[in-house]
């Protein structure tokens, strides 16, 4: 399967969720999980609407898209995505 997790948290790879998608990963070699730390990006995809553009290009050809729990830092990205939508 292929996923695609949106990570809202500013710790990025370091954070709880990621290690939580980690251990899925190791787990479950069968499915390719593509990861986009948006939280610690958040200023460049305002920006650069292109690179907005790539992930929501990546999220239409993932089957499934993990929204982990958000860290209220992680809201206000996935807030000012949506108004850069």
């Amino acid at each position: 399967m292929k996923i695609v997790v949106l990570n809202g948290s500013p710790k990025g790879p370091v954070s709880v969720t990621m290690q939580y998608v980690s251990y899925i990963a190791k787990r479950h070699p069968e499915h390719d999980l593509k990861v986009f730390h948006v939280a610690q990006k958040i200023n460049g995809l305002v920006k650069d609407p292109g690179r907005f553009e790539a992930i929501i290009e990546e999220i239409r050809r993932r089957r499934t898209v993990g929204l982990p729990p958000v860290h209220p830092a992680g809201q206000l990205a996935v807030q000012t995505l949506h108004r850069a939508d």
